[in-house]
């Protein structure tokens, strides 16, 4: 276990030159992003964009609380695994404010396609209402090619049903599907070794499938 920790914090970049990097490509894809016609399009460049923000804070809680993330650290410690029970998604967001501004965390949480999501107006008053999207309280930090799914928009659908708000369990094999509520040709993830892919509706089962997890707990907004 610590010489995969040690490979993970040595690999590559470091936090902070990943974090350098994030910003750089959210300037790159704002000026690539279109106006007008491109709306579709451009929502879900943003969304992309607020999902890696999350996923690099949710990297760097493990990084300081030995590779573990909110959803498995006591409140104690830091983290919110005391309120997995009662099902709320936001105490866990909550815990990596310290990773981003504020105010900025109230905003990322919202993807810019959910138009019936409202931004909180500050992060004492954060709710499940405030939030686009949906963890995974069994991921586990990783840098293996085959890794879990961390987030990803809320409108997700388990064997053809919308998973009701708070603790929804997914078996491998499932059948998983985006509803379209929030992009018309698919959805977005993040996953446990940092990276975020827009997936094409149709392929998410795929990706849910390719999971090492037999059962996930999924937190739905």
């Amino acid at each position: 276990m610590n010489t995969r920790r040690a490979h993970f914090r040595n690999r590559g970049f470091t936090l902070i030159e990943l974090l350098v990097l994030v910003a750089l490509l959210a300037v790159v894809f704002a000026l690539l992003l279109p106006s007008g016609p491109g709306k579709t399009t451009s929502r879900s460049a943003r969304c992309l964009m607020h999902l890696k923000q999350i996923d690099v804070a949710f990297m760097q809680f493990a990084a300081d609380h030995r590779d573990k993330y909110p959803m498995q650290v006591p409140r104690e410690n830091g983290g919110a695994q005391d309120l997995l029970p009662g099902g709320h998604v936001y105490p866990q967001f909550q815990t990596i404010a310290k990773y981003l501004q504020e105010s900025n965390l109230c905003k990322l949480v919202i993807c810019p396609a959910d138009v019936s999501r409202q931004t909180a107006a500050g992060l004492k008053t954060l709710a499940d209402t405030n939030l686009s999207y949906f963890l995974n309280a069994d991921a586990q930090l990783t840098n293996t090619l085959v890794c879990t799914i961390l987030a990803g928009d809320r409108d997700l659908t388990i064997n053809a049903a919308a998973p009701s708000a708070g603790l929804s369990t997914y078996t491998n094999g499932a059948s998983v599907d985006w509803a379209r509520l929030l992009h018309h040709a698919g959805g977005v993830l993040a996953f446990a070794d940092g990276h975020t892919e827009f997936v094409s509706t149709g392929a998410v089962y795929s990706a849910f499938a390719r999971q090492p997890l037999a059962t996930s707990r999924l937190l739905i907004p």
